[in-house]
This record gives C-alpha cells, structure tokens and sequence, in this order.
C-alpha cells in the first residue's frame, strides 16, 4: 500500500476515537449515502458523514455523487487489523516494526527505506532541536509578561494552531502550552512581527532584519523535506547541520 503503516495506523485510530464503530463505517462505504450507512451499522446518518469527512480528508474515501466509496488506499486492507498494530522501537531491515500481540505482523518487510532512514536521523534531530530551542527561547523573552500567548502571536498564527488542536490525530505527551502547536516557520514569523522585534533584539546577535530572516528561511525548506519524510542527499543533509548553527548563533541563548 503506498500510505506509511504507521500512519494508517494512527490515523485509524484517530476514526476510532471519533466513534468506536469507525471502521464498521469505513468498512460500509460501498457506493452508500450516510442514510443507507446508518441503517447498516445503527449510528445516526451525522456522525456517519462526521467520520467520513475526516476519513476523505485522509483519503481513504471519496463521495460521488452522494455516494462514500473507499479509495484504492484501504481497499483490500483488515482495517481491523491494522487499527491495532502496535509499533515498537526495533527498527531494522529484517524485522519492520509492526507488532500486534503475539503474532508478528511485518506490513513493511523488506524495509528498503532503513538506510536512508537512518541517514535521515541526524538531520531530524538538528531540526528537532532547534525548533524546540526556539520556543524554549521565546517562552524565556516573555516569561513575565500575561497572556503573552495571546498577546505576542498575530491572528494567522493563532488560527493555524487554533485548527491544529482540533486534529484528534495526534498522540503525543502533553505540550508545555500552545506554542508546541507551532511550527519553525510560525516561530520565525512570532520573532519578526512588528509586535515582538525590538523587544527580542535585545537576546539577539545579529540585528539586521533582513538578514536574520534571509539566514532564518534557508533551513525552512529542508525543515519541510524532513517533518514529511522526503529522502535528502548527502549534500542537503550537511546544509542543514551548517544552516541550523547559522541560526542558532544569530541568538544569545
């Protein structure tokens, strides 16, 4: 199948949250309206749509005509099954790293992305880090003021976290505050608004504008490469281990 396992897997799981008979729905879209779901799997055609609009936006289905039919994604797949896989920490090329009880389930053998995964590790945790050394940064710069949340971070921003709070997807250890919900590129954006910049140029070393936000943008596109799992090269890999010290050293941390 061309989706990740694992994410199918999460994403199942978030159709399940959504209702525990998510997947009778899912399994049930076969040239259906809601109305005919409903009557097959006994819940009420408005959460039917519910779990199917999140489902399309997966792309696990699509409507025509009014009509829910699944896409070539799911089709084929135990849903059932692939909703309980448990994923370990044991990654390697022989094994996968699917697990489900006590039978094996190897969804990804053999796993011919391992070495570039691999190779990709190094570059993720510069990423990693540094994000998380930004916001740590702004949370210090504003730690005595009220509501800076609210008060620092413009509207635009506030509404891309305001939707990502909603995404019912995301299984993750509990965040500091709203500001985990931002991404590298909304960080950059906090710093050089209008409202923050003279305030934070104080904790800064480098004071042109310009250039900060020029040496701030070059890792941006290998920041988006990485967070969606597109193989770099050798090359892009070393750009960003230099670009990120560029921009760490543009800060007093």
């Amino acid at each position: 199948m061309s989706s990740n396992a694992e994410e199918l897997t999460s994403n199942l799981q978030a159709l399940l949250s959504m209702h525990k008979k998510a997947i009778d729905i899912l399994n049930a879209a076969k040239k259906r309206n809601n109305h005919e779901i409903e009557k097959i799997v006994g819940i009420h055609h408005t959460t039917v749509s519910a779990v199917l609009s999140r489902a399309k936006k997966f792309g696990y289905v699509e409507k025509k005509e009014g009509k829910w039919i699944k896409t070539k994604e799911i089709k084929g797949i135990d849903l059932y099954r692939m909703a309980k896989v448990k994923f370990t920490s044991s990654l390697n090329p022989n094994k996968g790293f699917a697990k489900s009880g006590i039978k094996f389930i190897n969804p990804l053998k053999p796993l011919s992305y391992f070495k570039e995964a691999t190779e990709m590790m190094e570059s993720y945790r510069a990423i990693f880090c540094l994000e998380n050394t930004i916001r740590d940064f702004l949370r210090s710069v504003f730690k005595n003021e009220k509501d800076w949340l609210t008060k620092r971070i413009d509207v635009d921003i506030r509404n891309d976290i305001e939707r990502a709070k909603k995404e019912p997807y995301y299984a993750h250890k509990k965040r500091k505050d709203d500001l985990d919900y931002a991404t590298l590129g909304h960080l950059l954006k906090i710093i050089i608004s209008k409202m923050n910049w003279k305030d934070i140029l104080p904790r800064l070393n480098e004071n042109d504008k310009n250039k900060f936000i020029a040496t701030f943008e070059r890792v941006l596109p290998s920041r988006n490469a990485t967070a969606h799992c597109v193989v770099l090269d050798s090359s892009d890999r070393k750009l960003i281990e230099s670009r990120v010290r560029e921009i760490t050293m543009m800060f007093k941390l």
